[in-house]
């Protein structure tokens, strides 16, 4: 009797730590530069801005200039900030060069979204999206569509994570 109770506790031990370790492993979503480096969103124990959007999309281009300043800011606090094109097709990433070159903010940090794995883990249906997480990796704020990140309440409200 003793035995089968030892048993069983140590297969609920195993079980419970088995599946914490999938859930640290499948933590956070993967996105891509262009040269296949892969980086787990959420990864790193410090705060983290991404601002998701797609080459095709008048806002999200509008945005780019603007996002520098809040990139600068971010950054500055001991964040790190990225862009992730909302998808992968090879042709976008290609257009969201040239706007990069036209536009002049090559310094972002930029990824693309492989098999739409963030939007669909985020729920992202509106471009341009900013994600900002903690510094444990959790999401604890999301801001849909344009944004005039160069006013200080905006801003200010993103870099409120670092409180």
């Amino acid at each position: 009797m003793k035995f089968k109770k030892i048993a069983i506790g140590f297969a609920a031990l195993v079980a419970f730590a088995f599946g914490a370790f999938m859930y640290l492993q499948n933590r956070g979503v993967e996105v891509y530069s262009e040269t296949n480096e892969v980086y787990k969103i959420g990864s790193e124990k410090k705060p983290l801005c991404v601002f998701v959007w797609t080459s095709g999309c008048g806002n999200c281009v509008y945005s780019l200039p603007h996002i520098s300043s809040l990139k600068d800011r971010f950054e500055s606090m001991g964040g790190r900030f990225i862009l992730v094109l909302g998808d992968d097709r090879l042709v976008l990433r290609q257009m969201a060069k040239a706007h990069y070159v036209r536009l002049n903010v090559q310094n972002l940090e930029s990824f693309y979204d492989k098999n739409n794995k963030l939007c669909k883990k985020y729920g992202i249906i509106e471009f341009p999206t900013l994600l900002v997480f903690d510094s444990r990796g959790k999401l604890v704020k999301r801001f849909e569509g344009f944004v005039p990140w160069t006013e200080s309440g905006n801003m200010n409200e993103v870099l409120s994570v670092f409180e």
